[in-house]
Parts: structure tokens; sequence; C-alpha cells
């Protein structure tokens, strides 16, 4: 079963490497009216994956994994006249992008949860 856990994220893990790079964090420049504008952005991922084994005598292994992606932009670094200045994006977020940006860490504590049930069932069948 680990094999196929691993398998399960590593492609999941490909995936989100393909959706975020550097260039999301700091975007590509735009030049507008001789004003160079980079746009700068907080980037919050999560993944989670899991799987059973000797599900049934016909299904040796069942699995699953997920990923999410949370983009804020922050800020543009202005470029005009040779001179560098960061303009922030005043932004209040909602309740919903506060949750979303929890995700992660809870994926990771619930993630946590299952490994030692896991391990303490494992433990019992001994």
């Amino acid at each position: 079963m680990a094999k196929e856990v691993q398998e399960l994220l590593g492609i999941s893990m490909e995936k989100l490497r393909e959706m975020v790079s550097a260039d999301t964090v700091v975007g590509s420049p735009l030049v507008i009216d001789g004003v160079t504008l980079i746009p700068v952005s907080r980037i919050t991922c999560g993944l989670v994956g899991g799987g059973a084994d000797q599900l049934t005598a016909n299904a040796t292994f069942a699995g699953g994994s997920g990923a999410g992606i949370n983009v804020v932009p922050l800020a543009f670094i202005v470029v005009r006249d040779g001179q560098v200045t960061v303009q922030p994006i005043k932004s209040h977020p909602d309740v919903l992008d506060s949750a979303i940006s929890m995700i992660p860490g809870t994926v990771d504590k619930l993630v946590g949860m299952i490994n030692n049930i896991a391990a303490r069932d494992r433990g019992n069948e001994q």
C-alpha cells in the first residue's frame, strides 16, 4: 500500500508544482505608460492523500489525494523613473478567505491524527 500512496502523492505534488511556480508569487512585469508593475502574491497550498489495502478479494488497493491552492495578491513593485517602490494592496479578507487560509494547517493536523490512530491500531493487531 505504501508504494501506491507514494505514487498518488507524487502525482499530486507534480500537478501542484505545475500550477504554482515562482512566476505565481512574483508575476510577470507589466509596462504601462513607461511604468513597470510587478505583481506579488501570497500562495497557500494544501495536499492530502491516503489509501487502504485488502478491501475485497478483487480490489487490493483504493486511495485518493487532493490539493488546494489559495492565491492572494499582496502588492505591486512599481518601477518609475528609476525609482522602485512597493504599493501594498489593501484588502479586508472575509470569513471565507480566513477559513481557506487555515486549511493547510488543519489538514496537517488531521493527517497526523489519522497516522496516530493507524499506528495504534497496527499495534493492537499484533
